[in-house]
């Protein structure tokens, strides 16, 4: 029994997490990643930009209750075509 574990084991240490060179992408001298070469693909820092607008969501929720922040979000949602494209800062990948 314990072989059998043993390849299971290896089996799982094969499979890997991450992309081989064949699979990225020469642009002039450099390698693309493929995660990299999504366009409009843009980073930003979980913790600075999305954990506080997720910890006024939370706070809302908490104090006003579910039914009451949501409804609270959908009007501020509902303004945000309004705005003028200067204006708005609004990411919707959250």
């Amino acid at each position: 029994m314990s072989k059998n574990k043993d390849k299971n084991k290896s089996k799982k240490k094969t499979s890997k997490a991450y992309s081989g060179i064949a699979a990225h992408k020469r642009q002039k001298k450099a390698l693309v990643p493929p995660f990299m070469a999504i366009p409009g693909l843009k980073f930003s820092s979980w913790i600075n930009d999305r954990l506080p607008e997720m910890l006024w969501c939370a706070l809302l929720i908490s104090h006003l209750g579910r039914d009451r922040a949501l409804d609270v979000f959908r009007k501020t949602a509902a303004l945000i075509p309004k705005l003028p494209p200067a204006k708005r800062m609004v990411q919707p990948t959250l």
